[in-house]
């Protein structure tokens, strides 16, 4: 059996009321996973802050919330199958990619930065 799975962990969060924002300035752990049933499990995981989203509209004045990434490595390119992305999934890695380069280049050595630019390549559908 074969398993894909999205989980939040929420680290260190008040507890959420009906309608409430009490996610605001906290973090959270999103893990998507793949799991093969007695065989093995992959989880890849990603630290955001959760925020106030700046938004041109805003439902009954009860605002909307985002996610701002912290910690940044790249998507192991292998582990995507592109069949089951849409083409606003495949752009957001490629633009989470590019941030990737932009933000961790400036602390890398070349061979570093080499591996970092074949990492990031964009992916296509």
């Amino acid at each position: 059996m074969r398993c894909l799975d999205f989980l939040f962990i929420f680290q260190t969060l008040n507890v959420v009321k009906k309608y409430q924002r009490t996610y605001r300035m906290k973090y959270a752990l999103p893990e998507p996973g793949y799991y093969e049933d007695g065989n093995f499990g992959i989880r890849l995981k990603n630290v955001v802050i959760v925020k106030e989203a700046d938004t041109k509209f805003n439902f009954g004045d009860k605002g909307y919330l985002s996610f701002e990434h912290i910690t940044w490595a790249p998507y192991q390119k292998k582990l995507i199958d592109l069949s089951l992305l849409s083409p606003e999934e495949v752009d957001w890695v490629n633009t989470y990619h590019s941030s990737c380069r932009d933000i961790l280049a400036p602390h890398l050595d070349e061979h570093e930065k080499a591996w970092l630019k074949k990492a990031t390549e964009p992916i296509g559908v």
